[in-house]
């Protein structure tokens, strides 16, 4: 992804029309920034960089103008990586690198650094003796708001807890395959889970696996992903956590076929239980008082709202279990002090947005 920047100049201080009354523009400059915009080196299927834009070349003739990087490493992701607009916004100005969640979390990927995730005392401290733990979070591999690959330390750390139950709570939305390939790629990582514990684990300590998983649930990330404080969209998916009376319960099977026939890149559909063999094991993969649930987004804006609902609840809920709540990441300071994160909060000092706040400008995002 690139950043396009305009500086417009305000430099008119009046203007007229022939019979209207004299207009007064102020003095002073308007810096805009456009994400995402089509800047490419290759032109192919590029529909921007194919179309005329007169006024759009226009300002680029004649306006201070420059595109930035805003992927991969230069935003302080990993390789390969294209990232988001947050990424772009949270690290302009800056004048370094700064590493993000998605490469604190690569680190954590291997077992012997500091910052393993196995070993993280905030994950581990919060899933030991528990008895049922819930993982919630986008299922998919694109990295934006969350990536599969992380969990299957998550899910070993259970089994070193002996947790008995964990039941996945998948989001889905922003697809490039069919949902069912996403939903039997978390299946195929509790079995990674597993053996990594058998092959990693010191062998004096390890004990018989006992933790059962379970593929709960799958939402839809037009509800539980809700960013415009539209709270009575978040109730549909938080109440589809805590309520089995507020699931639409199908097999496994035959949810995902449902899943794959709606062929939409954002889908969108109620909250679904998915069981073996019976309607019944929906009302064991709700979430109950004293359940712990592991929230394993890592970016804020789509993650703030269902966590709120989660630690504090929904007033209009037809349930509110209380819940101890382990966010991945601070998606709000307001949630600091109800919920301490796994991974401690990234400070993004004297970004763009922040020095022009200092500096008392007007800023539109």
């Amino acid at each position: 992804m690139l950043l396009n920047f305009f500086l417009f100049l305000l430099g008119r201080s009046s203007f007229s029309f022939s019979n209207q009354a004299e207009i007064h523009y102020p003095k002073g400059a308007v810096l805009t920034v456009i994400d995402g915009f089509g800047e490419s080196a290759w032109p192919e299927g590029n529909a921007i960089q194919n179309s005329t834009m007169p006024f759009l070349h226009y300002l680029k003739m004649n306006y201070p103008y420059q595109s930035l990087v805003a992927a991969q490493q230069p935003v302080g992701l990993v390789r390969g990586e294209p990232g988001s607009s947050a990424v772009g916004h949270q690290t302009l100005g800056l004048g370094r690198t700064t590493p993000s969640y998605y490469q604190i979390l690569e680190k954590s990927l291997n077992r012997q650094s500091p910052e393993s995730m196995i070993n993280n005392k905030v994950l581990r401290n919060a899933l030991h003796n528990q008895k049922r733990a819930h993982f919630v979070g986008l299922c998919t591999q694109e990295g934006i708001f969350s990536h599969t690959k992380f969990l299957p330390p998550m899910f070993e750390a259970a089994i070193i807890e002996n947790v008995s139950e964990v039941y996945i709570h998948c989001i889905l939305t922003t697809l490039v395959d069919k949902p069912s390939n996403y939903l039997k790629k978390v299946e195929s990582l509790i079995q990674q889970s597993i053996s990594n514990y058998q092959i990693y684990q010191d062998k004096k300590t390890q004990h018989p696996i006992t933790t059962k998983f379970k593929i709960a649930a799958v939402y839809s990330g037009e509800t539980a992903m809700n960013k415009m404080l539209n709270w009575t969209a978040t109730q549909v998916a938080y109440e589809g956590m805590v309520d089995s009376n507020k699931l639409r319960k199908m097999s496994f099977t035959d949810a995902s076929d449902y899943l794959d026939s709606i062929q939409q890149i954002v889908p969108i559909f109620d909250p679904i239980c998915l069981y073996q063999t019976s309607e019944s094991e929906c009302e064991s993969s709700v979430m109950k008082d004293d359940d712990v649930v592991i929230f394993f987004h890592f970016r804020e804006d789509k993650s703030y709202q269902l966590a709120k609902a989660l630690i504090d609840g929904l007033p209009q809920a037809s349930k509110n279990p209380k819940l101890r709540v382990v966010p991945l990441i601070v998606y709000h300071h307001s949630l600091l002090d109800k919920a301490e994160p796994i991974i401690p909060a990234i400070r993004y000092n004297n970004s763009i947005g922040e020095w022009l706040s200092k500096k008392g400008y007007k800023q539109l995002r």
